[in-house]
């Protein structure tokens, strides 16, 4: 069996107990007992996490919590501790069999919208996600407490970056080998610091080679310089050096702050 993400806003001025009562009830009588019916009948209960906001706020949150995300700036003040944590980062969100949470929420009657472009100038890299999009936004119009960003999304992006070179800086070394007529090595895996101990090793190997009567009265064998440098890699990298992004945005602005109703969401087993 498994569980999947489920919200319900109530508009009420009930009290938490009694609007939890109402959201649990009906999800049992439409859809049963069932323990796995994928309804709030499947939580606990409620526990409210945050303090008072506006639904597109609560809308915001929930989202966070349910993929482990960060809290927006401006609103960390208002989740609990045990919630997340000062840096906004989610220490607890839903679970299956768990309680459900929830949020009280302003009325929606008294709505202001405002729709716009912006751009921003920032270092980050990669995708932009819907988390640092809005935070972007909301950092470079000051959005208030008590107002939000929907409807986002990415006009042009142009990201400007420049190459990083690191050229070797190791040292150049010559070792010697010796290789017999048919090119192959002569004395495997020795290497001779100079050319001279080089030439004197080949001459001992076709003195005794000679001497045991196993090679020819003529034997030929090439000294052979082999250049290296240490650490010889040369790496070429790209440096992230600025990037504009150009946002589409819809700001709201709850005028009536007044408590009217409460946005639940949870973890449902079905």
């Amino acid at each position: 069996m498994g569980a999947h993400s489920i919200a319900q806003y109530v508009e009420t001025e009930k009290s938490l107990r009694d609007a939890w009562e109402q959201v649990y009830l009906e999800s049992r009588v439409t859809h049963g007992v069932d323990p796995y019916s994928g309804t709030f009948a499947t939580c606990s209960g409620a526990l409210q996490v945050a303090d008072l906001m506006s639904l597109g706020e609560a809308e915001i949150i929930a989202d966070e919590m349910f993929k482990d995300g960060i809290v927006p700036q401006k609103l960390r003040q208002l989740i609990r501790p045990n919630i997340a944590g000062a840096d906004g980062r989610i220490l607890r969100g839903p679970q299956k069999w768990g309680s459900a949470y929830v949020i009280p929420v302003y009325t929606q009657r008294k709505l202001r919208t405002k729709t716009g472009t912006i751009t921003v100038e920032h270092d980050t890299s990669g995708y932009l996600g819907v988390g640092e999009l809005r935070g972007l936004a909301e950092a470079r119009l000051e959005v208030p407490y008590g107002s939000w960003i929907s409807h986002l999304s990415v006009v042009e992006d142009k990201v400007r970056s420049r190459k990083v070179v690191e050229r070797s800086v190791g040292k150049r070394t010559c070792t010697w080998m010796l290789f017999n007529e048919r090119g192959e090595l002569e004395n495997r895996g020795v290497e001779y610091a100079t050319e001279r101990e080089a030439i004197k090793a080949a001459e001992q190997i076709l003195h005794k080679s000679i001497e045991s009567g196993w090679a020819p009265g003529s034997r030929k064998i090439e000294v052979r310089g082999i250049l290296r440098r240490e650490n010889r890699a040369t790496r070429v990298a790209a440096e992230l050096v600025g990037r504009k992004t150009k946002l589409s945005y819809q700001l709201n602005t709850t005028t009536d702050r007044s408590q009217g109703g409460w946005y639940f969401f949870g973890l449902a087993a079905s």
